[in-house]
């Protein structure tokens, strides 16, 4: 996941040695001359030589120049000085050192220590073979071209004269009261010596620097600090003006590395640093940029940002259904969830097979307008900090279609008894039955089958049946009022045989139906246990009213005696026979 509201990236910068770019077109340097006194001495500097037999081999100087009389743009790189000589050599090897470095200050104090006006600067040109041979201008390109801030500057000199002079040495100067101190002995100076006025101050040798302007790369947008979730992303971000190149770095605790795109880092150089899948283990990493001018071959650095990694935790989530995820065509459903580490506002999402229902964002989820074989899952998005989204265990619907039901009934007579019996449709495998007479109730009747003596002719029988299976319509359903007058159902059996009987379950049923009978027409044959249970179940097609159905039973069934009921046109008849293997 990506945090905007997380900004913490490091910027790298790149060293010049490793950043360098070859640059085609020159950069534009320009100068200026500070001091334009025509008199010349060997004592103000930048190093003293009085004579060739001079034992003074020692010298050092400090001069002051103010932004004003420099003139020079702040972040200007200084690159030369050169001071301008009327006469003298020294040849040999000798050792010449300038330093620089902008200061706040606004006069040199007669009395102050080399270590004290040393401190903070820069030794921009470093030798220990100098040899000084020419007179005019006496160039010394800066080693390490120097930063000019704005300010006021200080450049220091230290000179030690081991080769051979030729005599005095006298440079062209100007008097600066206050802006130059200096020190001349035949001992060796350190850090404790100090620099005066006394013969060597209040006095500066013509100097004209040399300069390059400001690098015109800007940062206007620096990297910051960000914290991130482990295994999330985060990127860093910076804006530059004038910058054509970036390069992103990461501090290995010893040096800033450069990076490269690889499946932890993107946009390595480009404006906009991505670290990918943050480890816990990358905390308080710091990274920088460094962004550059390719024109001029100058760069700037960013500041750099840290990363604080906070261990992700993981929420839970568990789907229950119900009434259960086994339901009927349009029954409604309800899934509800139970979670942890969701935080004080969680929030929900919900999937039907692996696509997002729109709409769908409270705990429990309501329907009835699911399909067979759907999947069902939310999503939990924790409120608390650093917890990532996640699905809960899916569950798969089953739906089955709703079935229609009826009951039929048989009756038939045995001596005095009328024995009737229910013929269920889609009762499942153990249905209710519950016998009416005349709309009355004859309790502790509950089988399929019922017995009864002492009918009046006109008496109504009748049967509801409730049905075992889950998906059915209607849940109890009656079957049709029988009377024991109505001998053209009752009787029909007389028109039927089946034989043999007894039999070992293959026999032929036979008869003439009594009405027209059009070819095509079904027959409903139902063979029932005495328990009710239907062992065999077929519909035939008829050819006419003369009758043959040929039945073959189970081999499983066991002896006894069964029921059987052929339907047509809603009028049944019964038969009963004994299997007898």
């Amino acid at each position: 996941m990506k945090w905007n509201f997380y900004p913490g990236k490091k910027l790298l910068l790149l060293s010049a040695c490793v950043w360098a770019m070859t640059v085609a077109t020159a950069v534009a340097q320009s100068t200026v001359t500070i001091g334009t006194g025509t008199s010349s001495s060997y004592l103000y500097g930048p190093y003293y030589r009085s004579s060739a037999s001079s034992s003074f081999d020692y010298s050092r100087y400090a001069y002051l120049y103010t932004a004003a009389e420099l003139g020079i743009p702040a972040g200007a790189t200084i690159t030369k000085v050169e001071w301008n000589k009327k006469n003298g050599t020294i040849i040999g090897n000798n050792v010449f050192n300038i330093f620089m470095k902008n200061t706040s200050a606004t006069s040199l104090a007669s009395g102050t220590s080399w270590g004290t006006l040393t401190t903070g600067a820069t030794a921009v040109y470093t030798s220990s073979t100098q040899s000084f041979t020419t007179t005019g201008w006496v160039p010394f390109t800066l080693m390490t071209p120097f930063e000019y801030t704005g300010g006021n500057l200080v450049v220091m000199t230290d000179h030690e004269k081991t080769g051979t002079a030729s005599g005095a040495n006298n440079f062209y100067y100007h008097t600066a009261n206050g802006y130059g101190i200096g020190f001349a002995s035949s001992s060796a100076p350190n850090n404790s010596t100090t620099l005066s006025t006394s013969s060597y101050g209040n006095k500066r040798p013509n100097i004209r620097i040399t300069w390059e302007p400001p690098c015109p790369v800007e940062i206007t947008l620096q990297p910051v600090n960000g914290t991130v979730c482990s295994n999330d992303d985060l990127s860093f971000y910076v804006k530059a003006d004038s910058t054509q190149a970036y390069r992103w770095q990461h501090y290995s605790g010893n040096n800033w590395i450069n990076l490269t795109d690889n499946a932890t880092y993107t946009g390595t150089a480009t404006d906009s640093l991505v670290v990918r899948n943050v480890a816990v283990s990358m905390d308080n990493f710091s990274y920088r940029v460094i962004v550059t001018n390719t024109a001029r071959n100058c760069s700037e650095e960013s500041d750099s940002a840290n990363i604080s990694v906070i261990a992700s935790t993981p929420a839970f989530i568990v789907l229950t259904a119900g009434p259960d995820s086994n339901i009927c065509q349009d029954e409604q459903i309800t899934f509800y969830t139970a979670y942890s580490n969701g935080g004080n506002t969680p929030r929900y999402r919900w999937l039907k097979n692996s696509v997002e229902i729109p709409g769908e964002e409270s705990a429990t989820f309501i329907t009835n307008t699911l399909a067979d074989g759907d999947v069902i899952q939310a999503k939990l998005i924790s409120s608390a900090q650093c917890v990532q989204p996640v699905n809960s265990n899916p569950i798969k619907v089953n739906i089955d279609p709703v079935l229609s039901t009826s009951v039929n009934v048989t009756v038939y007579s045995a001596g005095d008894d009328y024995i009737f019996t229910a013929i269920p449709h889609n009762g499942g495998t153990n249905p209710e039955y519950y016998w009416y007479i005349n709309n009355v109730l004859v309790e502790g009747q509950h089988g399929p089958v019922f017995t009864t003596q002492n009918l009046l002719p006109h008496d109504r029988v009748h049967v509801d049946m409730k049905s075992s299976l889950a998906c059915v319509d209607p849940v109890v359903v009656s079957g049709r009022n029988i009377t024991t007058g109505i001998n053209t159902v009752a009787g029909n059996n007389e028109v039927f045989t089946l034989s043999p009987n007894p039999n070992t379950g293959q026999f032929v049923i036979k008869g003439a139906y009594q009405q027209q009978l059009m070819p095509g027409s079904e027959i409903n044959v139902t063979i029932t246990n005495i328990t009710g249970e239907i062992i065999y179940n077929r519909v035939y097609m008829s050819a006419g009213s003369d009758i043959s159905l040929p039945v073959k039973l189970d081999p499983n069934i066991p002896n006894g005696m069964y029921q059987v009921n052929i339907s047509i046109d809603d009028e049944v008849s019964g038969l009963r026979f004994i299997l007898n293997r």
